[in-house]
């Protein structure tokens, strides 16, 4: 009898994990051999700038790119999420091919390239970082480094708001945390883009490498959920 308690416990454990993190979630990408929104929104379907590749990923299939116009836009819903002052989280596995600069994971910025309402996360292969940057206009800007582990080829990176709070996780595990006073306006006309952007500055290029489930929340995701979304 006491098994199967323990049995019906670890049950509604996991089926609890589970509906905390569907809650909120705004799009969700599996990647597997195409770039529909897995909750079944059209509107959310990434648009390919060349045809996809699909390649080995961390579940299944994951979306390949090749360091130059593979990248994907994504407009609607998933979009707006970053057309705000709302809570957010973004979720993400890579894994990069070798690069002498600074890739681009996830971009939305002016089409004009001016800095500001801009967000984007970028890797640096060299000294294996991330790269987190929200900004306003010039007196309103988080820019977060953080370093990710030497010992894994694929990561896991999720990026949370909540308020005026910035914070990067890593591989399962909190990293870092930048605040400013209030939110950050990142209202802008550009599309989001995954692999890419539209404005290149110094050493950014392209991501090399693969990408996979990624998910966009309208929310901010506590650490145990993030610990739940880490494979």
């Amino acid at each position: 009898m006491r098994n199967i308690l323990i049995l019906v416990g670890l049950l509604l454990f996991c089926l609890g994990a589970n509906a905390q993190t569907e809650s909120g979630l705004v799009a969700h990408y599996f990647f597997d051999g195409n770039l529909l929104d897995a909750r079944g929104n059209a509107i959310n379907e990434g648009i390919p700038m060349e045809t996809p590749s699909f390649g080995c990923g961390i579940v299944n299939q994951a979306l390949q790119f090749n360091g130059g116009s593979s990248e994907v836009r994504f407009d609607g819903q998933v979009n707006e999420e970053f057309n705000s002052t709302e809570d957010f989280t973004v979720s993400l596995y890579f894994k990069a091919n070798v690069g002498n600069g600074e890739m681009y994971l996830l971009s939305k910025r002016r089409f004009n390239c001016e800095s500001n309402n801009s967000f984007f996360i970028k890797y640096q292969p060299a000294s294996n970082a991330i790269n987190v940057y929200l900004e306003e206009d010039g007196g309103r800007i988080i820019n977060i480094l953080a370093q990710l582990s030497f010992s894994r080829c694929w990561h896991h990176v999720v990026v949370t708001r909540n308020a005026g709070n910035v914070r990067v996780y890593g591989d399962g595990r909190f990293l870092t945390e930048r605040s400013t006073l209030g939110r950050i306006d990142l209202m802008n006309e550009g599309n989001l883009i995954l692999g890419s952007s539209d404005c290149f500055t110094g050493n950014e290029i392209p991501f090399n490498g693969v990408i996979d489930e990624m998910r966009v929340y309208n929310r901010a995701l506590n650490e145990n959920e993030i610990r739940d979304l880490y494979l």
